[in-house]
């Protein structure tokens, strides 16, 4: 399997950014201090490598020396970014282990079910939006083949949509055969972003049958590693 060979390839990546993480804030420091250009560039190359408070730290000292206006607010707003992507970061780690909250829901038909009851072995909360391109995307190219490869033994997916057109929300559902459990809230006033500590979508929590969260946004390999550490060797 292909897949199979990929995933300790990502895994050494992912040791070897690890590793290499200092060196990255010497070198976004070292190319401020050639000039804000160069700063900026190498900044936004290599943005995408984790949120790490060391990343923050560096940003924040390198603001003082900073003469261009511009570029001192975009460091500014970067820095808040930053800060809200690490919290949303601590806030989500600190939900693995936990129960989540229930949460009483209403099916494209009209029936309510509450989401604790309607568990499987191993269920994937997505929330998600039919208006949302890259929730369409990630359930189309990720969700939708391990929902089909793994179903059979256990794995189930519950998409809760933040839609408020049910006629959008069902044939977004309809149109991209979404074959899986779907509701929205039955209760307005409850905040889905507060409840389940998130900020935007698609967002994933991973959990067992009695609905404690095992991994939070977990992607791809990774999904379908712990689909099957979790539920193929008790077939």
């Amino acid at each position: 399997d292909p897949r199979a060979r990929v995933a300790p390839r990502r895994e050494s990546i992912n040791q070897l950014i690890e590793k290499q993480y200092p060196n990255y804030l010497n070198l976004v420091n070292n190319s401020f201090k050639e000039n804000e250009f160069s700063g900026l560039v190498v900044m936004n190359v290599l943005y995408h490598l984790p949120v790490k408070q060391g990343k923050i730290n560096t940003l924040n000292k390198i603001i003082p020396s900073i003469n261009n206006s511009n570029v001192k607010d975009y460091l500014q707003f970067k820095i808040k970014s930053l800060k809200e992507q690490l919290a949303q970061i601590q806030r989500s780690n600190a939900m693995k282990g936990q129960l989540i909250s229930d949460l009483e829901l209403i099916a494209t038909d009209g029936s309510k079910f509450r989401l604790i009851e309607s568990l499987s072995k191993l269920t994937l909360i997505d929330f998600w939006a039919s208006w949302c391109g890259p929730c369409i995307k990630h359930n189309n190219n990720v969700v939708l083949p391990l929902y089909k490869k793994y179903h059979t033994l256990g794995f189930e997916v519950m998409g809760i949509s933040l839609d408020k057109n049910k006629n959008k929300w069902v044939k977004s559902i309809n149109d991209n055969g979404f074959i899986w459990i779907h509701g929205v809230k039955k209760d307005e006033s409850v905040n889905l972003e507060s409840l389940y500590n998130f900020n935007s979508i698609p967002y994933t929590l991973l959990v067992n049958e009695e609905g404690k969260v095992i991994d939070i946004n977990i992607e791809g390999y990774e999904l379908e590693a712990k689909i099957k550490e979790l539920l193929v060797p008790y077939q």
